[in-house]
């Protein structure tokens, strides 16, 4: 982009490259180990991420997105943690200051994510807005809140109290929604504490620039003809498998045979079996294509599409559990 985003346009769908995510949310939370354990559904903080994240990683080959499977992410997060254990045995020996190995953490652990990975604009914008969400459930002192301040019907004066009972729950009463504001006031400074906005256009030097950009300039200078010529031949034979009729049984609904075309998609493009969190994403990428080239997907919502039946032309959710009993099904007709 020319205005300064760190985003790239590809296929006309605005895309964030992987590196650039701990600048654009100011090394907050989304640092690279944060952001590896996302991809691989790892358990860096079962608090936030199990059983939620759906994000999903791409690669580009020619100018078509290849999605990366979230196994091919366990050996970052080897690499990851190898570097962060070197960098701990420097600071305890003395040979590095804790502002200097935390300068040496953040270049070392961002050259490590791969260049020329993306994630979706659009989805990283949702996933960034629900973990805000949660954080602003857990992290806040909410445990304070239950505690210390007290029941407010305690505080409501009737006819049977006394004048000097009223003026007593009256000044309790004032204390209570003084201490309730405070604690609202601190809330709000940890929440922005914890998260900033996201800024698109951060200010980083130009060498940190080309650093995150890394992988992506060949693809803005390529013709579609350079393009199609850079795809290797295995590649093309996947494309072609690819093309083929599914093997297996195909669901009657048209949500569920567009689930196994994915999927099938997918396994042709890496060679095993995929999840149903992975072909959601891909259905989400087909419903957010301009144009659509499956009109029977109309929008992605979190953890699903919405799809139109073709009898009724009625619009219906489909998620990720409906998705999982397909591929299940799909799986075991395979047998």
């Amino acid at each position: 982009m020319n205005d300064g985003r760190l985003t790239i346009l590809i296929n006309g769908r605005e895309a964030l490259p992987l590196r650039a995510i701990p600048y654009v949310t100011s090394w907050i939370r989304f640092n690279p180990d944060t952001v590896v354990s996302y991809l691989s559904r790892g358990e860096f903080d079962g608090r936030y991420f199990s059983k939620r994240s759906c994000l999903i990683s791409f690669r580009l080959i020619g100018s078509k997105p290849v999605l990366i499977n979230p196994t091919e992410w366990h050996f970052v997060a080897t690499q990851l943690d190898g570097s962060k254990a070197e960098l701990k045995r420097k600071n305890g020996n003395g040979e590095l200051s804790e502002e200097k190995g935390y300068e040496s953490w953040k270049k070392e652990s961002l050259s490590i994510l791969p260049a020329g990975v993306f994630i979706w604009l659009d989805e990283f914008k949702k996933e960034f807005q629900a973990d805000k969400k949660l954080v602003s459930r857990i992290d806040i002192d909410s445990v304070v809140m239950n505690e210390e301040h007290e029941d407010e019907l305690k505080f409501e004066c009737n006819e049977e109290d006394s004048d000097d009972q009223k003026i007593i729950k009256r000044s309790h009463k004032e204390k209570n929604e003084v201490f309730k504001e405070k604690v609202n006031q601190d809330q709000a400074k940890k929440q922005a504490l914890l998260y900033p906005q996201l800024i698109l256009a951060p200010m980083i030097d130009a060498n940190t620039r080309a650093m995150v950009l890394e992988g992506f300039d060949t693809h803005k200078a390529q013709s579609a003809h350079n393009a199609k010529q850079a795809v290797p031949d295995a590649e093309k034979d996947v494309s072609s498998k690819a093309n083929d009729k599914p093997p297996g049984e195909m669901p009657r609904i048209e949500a569920g045979q567009l689930t196994i075309e994915a999927a099938w998609e997918i396994e042709c493009e890496t060679g095993e079996k995929t999840t149903s969190d992975i072909v959601i994403a891909r259905l989400q990428m087909w419903a957010n294509e301009k144009p659509n080239n499956h009109p029977a997907l109309i929008k992605s919502i979190p953890h699903g599409v919405v799809w139109v039946t073709k009898k009724d032309r009625k619009e219906k959710k489909y998620m990720i559990e409906h998705c999982g009993n397909h591929l299940a099904k799909w799986y075991k007709s395979r047998i």
